[in-house]
């Protein structure tokens, strides 16, 4: 049996990434005043209510919490959606009182989400910058436990000494991503051949 966890957070990538997927649809309305919206086929039964579920939590804590809350996964096998944020009780109370609350499994966050934007966006206004000094960015994003701004590079040894100079204290995490080039500039053959 294979695991599926959902990420959300806000990754900026130049490939196409696929989470889960199956067949069978279905409609589920995430709690009332929410409009009813039909759900991604899923190859787990549980899964529409966990995105709804996931929904409503991110606009909670975006909307309401926003100094606390990190981020969240969506765990199918488990039945659960992972919820990161900084120490709250007040957030912990309002995720509680939700009729589905019990599936919700809260965990510290070090850093909230609005925390870490304003460097991930900087990291995308200096995509330029990055690719002249030969370390093009091939994704980037807060992650969604708080922790940091996940970079991935062809060259992470590198990054990880240059990108703490360029936003000082901040929190990193690099990975090794290849870099195909930018899709969007690529040379394509005219339709006229």
């Amino acid at each position: 049996m294979r695991t599926c966890r959902v990420f959300a957070a806000s990754i900026f990538t130049l490939g196409l990434l696929t989470a889960c997927g199956g067949t069978g649809s279905d409609s589920v309305a995430a709690g009332p005043g929410d409009p009813t919206i039909t759900a991604v086929p899923s190859a787990w039964p549980n899964q529409d209510e966990l995105n709804q579920i996931a929904m409503v939590v991110g606009r909670i804590g975006e909307d309401e919490f926003a100094e606390v809350y990190a981020g969240h996964a969506i765990d199918v096998q488990d039945d659960r959606v992972d919820v990161w944020a900084k120490d709250s009780a007040e957030f912990e109370a309002a995720i509680e009182s939700m009729p589905w609350g019990h599936r919700v499994r809260l965990h510290p966050a070090d850093h909230a989400a609005i925390d870490l934007e304003p460097t991930f966006q900087q990291i995308l206004r200096n995509q330029d910058y990055w690719r002249q000094q030969g370390l093009p960015v091939v994704q980037s994003g807060v992650r969604h436990d708080g922790s940091c701004v996940e970079v991935g590079t062809p060259e992470p040894e590198q990054a990880e000494r240059a990108f703490p100079q360029r936003y000082p204290g901040v929190p990193f995490c690099f990975s090794k991503q290849e870099d195909s080039g930018n899709p969007w500039q690529e040379d394509r053959p005219s339709p006229a051949g």
